[in-house]
């Protein structure tokens, strides 16, 4: 009765393990996929992020180096018109610089974005490891529970050889004992 009970308890364990086993990979997969998709993204993001602000800069260069000639030409016109052109060229500059200071943000917004996925990857890879030992040791039981029931076996086995010689050795001693 109990053998049955063991093995239904070893039989159920079994499909209890080889189904958390299954998830675990499924996690790992998706933790895989995931990343994979996140780091594609960021890659995608940074190279968009690079071409604006590099085409930005060279627009803002180029009407810059614009601005400055017709400030040369203008100076000529009138001091009137050399401070608009100044004032216009300020307001660039500090668009420029706006924008320069908006793209450092979204940068170190991205960086701390991979900081925390590369965080998140090591907390789940060391829960990864904690199962696996965990799996490990659970193994480890079940193998030496499965030595000790054959041990108990095989005693039980003996016991009950020994328990059938002492009863056959008592009936002859008793008949010999009777006969006399």
């Amino acid at each position: 009765m109990h053998r049955t009970e063991r093995d239904q308890e070893v039989s159920a364990l079994d499909r209890t393990l080889t189904k958390l086993r299954a998830e675990l990979h499924e996690l790992m997969q998706d933790n895989k996929r995931n990343w994979e998709s996140v780091s594609s993204q960021m890659e995608l993001q940074i190279a968009n992020s690079e071409k604006g602000h590099t085409t930005s800069s060279q627009l803002l260069s180029e009407k810059k180096l614009s601005l400055k000639t017709n400030i040369e030409t203008e100076r000529q016109s009138g001091r009137d018109a050399e401070a608009t052109l100044r004032k216009k060229k300020e307001r660039i500059e500090a668009d420029l610089t706006s924008q320069v200071i908006k793209y450092d943000e979204n940068m170190a917004a991205l960086l701390r974005q991979t900081e925390e996925i590369k965080e998140k990857m090591t907390s789940e890879r060391d829960d990864l490891l904690d199962l696996e030992e965990y799996f490990a040791k659970v193994d480890a039981n079940q193998k030496r529970q499965n030595v000790e029931i054959e041990v108990l076996s095989i005693f039980a086995q003996r016991r009950n050889f020994v328990k059938g010689k002492l009863n056959r050795e008592a009936t002859s001693i008793q008949k010999i004992v009777r006969a006399s």
